[in-house]
């Protein structure tokens, strides 16, 4: 898989290049205990299953596998608090796409056109605060890089980066007033 992302990174520019050889080389560490088997398996030839357990007996295999599990903890937040997307709650159940039947501007009601550049076609709510808008004016390239930063929710532009057809928006909720403000 990594054989098809790592050129395809190149030939687009997403610049994730280096870390991509860095997980292939992982991925090839991990195969190359099981090469042979593999290789037997594509030949079509009988291949022994792995039969080996491991057993932790010493105080040191037992602190081993302790590091090993809060590794995988501090893995798993990761991946319960995704770093690139942004933090801030989005409006509750309404994630998805939504055809735009009606649409004021300055409270003038504008027909439905696939050249009105001002006119929203559809929006995507997604599940945090931000929303994407597809117009008949096209959205400039975004060549940001997001990279791996922290950074603050309005600056985080990785759903944007290399999008040319929509208009995305962080937005805060009003519930008082019922609005949401567009940024």
């Amino acid at each position: 898989m990594f054989l098809n992302i790592i050129p395809a990174n190149f030939a687009y520019q997403i610049g994730d290049v280096s870390y991509d050889i860095y997980l292939f080389v992982i991925a090839l560490f991990l195969v190359s205990y099981d090469i042979l088997r593999i290789y037997n398996l594509l030949l079509e030839k009988s291949a022994l299953a792995n039969r080996t357990k491991f057993s932790f007996n010493t105080e040191w295999q037992r602190n081993v596998r302790i590091a090993l599990k809060g590794a995988f903890g501090v893995y798993g937040n990761y991946i319960n608090n995704p770093y690139l997307l942004p933090k801030s709650p989005g409006l509750r159940e309404a994630a998805g796409l939504y055809n735009v039947e009606e649409f004021r501007l300055n409270n003038e009601l504008i027909p439905y056109s696939k050249s009105d550049p001002d006119r929203w076609q559809n929006v995507v709510f997604e599940e945090w605060g931000t929303l994407s808008v597809q117009t008949a004016l096209p959205a400039p390239l975004d060549q940001a890089r997001p990279g791996v930063k922290n950074l603050a929710d309005l600056d985080r532009v990785y759903e944007s980066a290399g999008n040319t057809g929509r208009h995305f928006y962080t937005y805060t909720i009003d519930s008082t007033q019922h609005t949401l403000h567009l940024e």
